[in-house]
């Protein structure tokens, strides 16, 4: 690899890092894994988490053009992808990455919203649900999101949503509410069951626009708590602490005890403490967590067989294709799931740049790759990596 190429990679990806992770019971009763990020080092390579990795180039028209992807979902099949900021839209594409749909319903008539939000499936009722934060509703479609089934107006404004076995839990985001607590249990109908966690004083209205508060697991919902770190189980009966994780002296420091504070931070100093959990994931066997420390993305791994952790820098992948790790976009218990814009894919679709002939050092990476992709424009929709975990 020659030298612009390295800098490249060097900007984006640095060392791995392996640290020793001790499971410990704290004050308040539960447990910690500790974390150690001077601690190295481990290729992502060596974790065995990796099965295989899959390519699926979004189509692009007129119709159908991606602005952002702030959350990624695959069910039976299709790739659901919300756009919160750019579009205000959510798109479906099957697994070849056909487009099949774009929900878009901007406006303030029956059926539409002002700000969409977060959207999930029901796997019971086998509908696609889009929470809107403005009108506080949720629109219910068919998963191929062709007909609006019904529209739920919610007790409460939220800016996430998580399904569980018998009902839903949703995040406040900081924004105070009859009772000022960040998570609202609601019923199947959308009813109040409970409020839990009260909004910490000094971040109301605090909320991180590219990080996911929760996840699920075999009908579990799972809440993780900006600033603290804290892993929640959630049910009916409410939020349970789980685990918390401890980076030490790279955590969150005490004087930051507001958000002014963190507003008035110096840059250097903001990213010398890791400041939030962007998205994170259980599966059969790990816990899987992405964050950015020091500038860099990192992935945190912990195995819940062997109670060793593993912390990494996603890499460039040299095996089944020549490609970098792509930005972080979800994790799923089957997969995580990154995004390579068009104009960082055209390069290795095309074998070369002004410095490297790709083509010529990795022939057999760049012929699979454009048995996929045999050409791409700039300005096309991003691509997804599918890196199917193993369970």
């Amino acid at each position: 690899m020659n030298k612009v190429l390295s800098v490249s990679v060097a900007s984006l990806v640095s060392c791995l890092f392996l640290f020793s992770c001790q499971m410990q019971c704290n004050t308040c009763e539960f447990q910690s894994i500790t974390i150690d990020l001077d601690e190295h080092t481990v290729e992502l390579q060596r974790l065995s988490l990796i099965k295989d990795i899959r390519i699926v180039r979004l189509e692009t028209n007129d119709s159908v053009l991606v602005g952002r992807i702030d959350k990624v979902l695959i069910h039976d099949g299709k790739i659901y992808i919300g756009d919160f900021y750019a579009s205000q839209s959510l798109f479906i594409f099957d697994m070849q990455g056909k487009a099949i749909r774009k929900i878009s319903r901007k406006g303030r008539g029956p059926g539409e919203y002002i700000q969409l939000r977060d959207f999930f499936i029901d796997d019971q009722s086998g509908t696609l649900n889009l929470l809107t934060r403005n009108s506080s509703e949720i629109l219910s479609f068919d998963l191929d999101g062709t007909s609006l089934i019904s529209q739920t107006e919610l007790p409460k404004e939220l800016v996430a949503i998580c399904p569980m076995r018998d009902g839903v839990v949703g995040y406040a985001g900081g924004y105070a509410q009859d009772g000022s607590y960040e998570l609202w249990i609601l019923d199947e109908n959308y009813k109040v069951v409970r409020g839990d966690i009260p909004i910490e004083k000094g971040w109301e209205s605090m909320y991180y626009n590219d990080a996911y508060a929760f996840s699920s697991y075999d009908g579990v919902g799972y809440f993780l708590a900006p600033r603290e770190n804290l892993i929640y189980s959630c049910s009916e009966k409410g939020a349970t602490p789980l685990f918390r994780l401890d980076f030490g002296k790279y955590g969150w420091p005490e004087q930051v005890n507001r958000f002014e504070k963190l507003q008035h931070l110096d840059p250097n100093e903001a990213n010398g403490f890791v400041q939030k959990i962007n998205c994170f994931q259980q599966t059969e066997r790990y816990w899987v967590f992405y964050f950015v420390f020091e500038g860099q993305p990192r992935l945190l791994v912990y195995d819940k067989q062997t109670r060793a952790s593993r912390l990494c820098e996603p890499v460039v992948n040299e095996t089944k294709y020549f490609l970098p790790f792509g930005r972080i976009r979800a994790i799923s218990q089957q997969a995580i799931i990154t995004e390579i814009s068009a104009l960082n894919m055209k390069p290795f679709v095309d074998g070369r740049d002004e410095y490297n002939d790709f083509e010529k050092d990795y022939p057999e990476q760049t012929a699979r790759l454009r048995q996929i992709i045999p050409s791409i424009e700039v300005d096309d929709n991003p691509c997804l990596i599918i890196y199917q975990l193993n369970p």
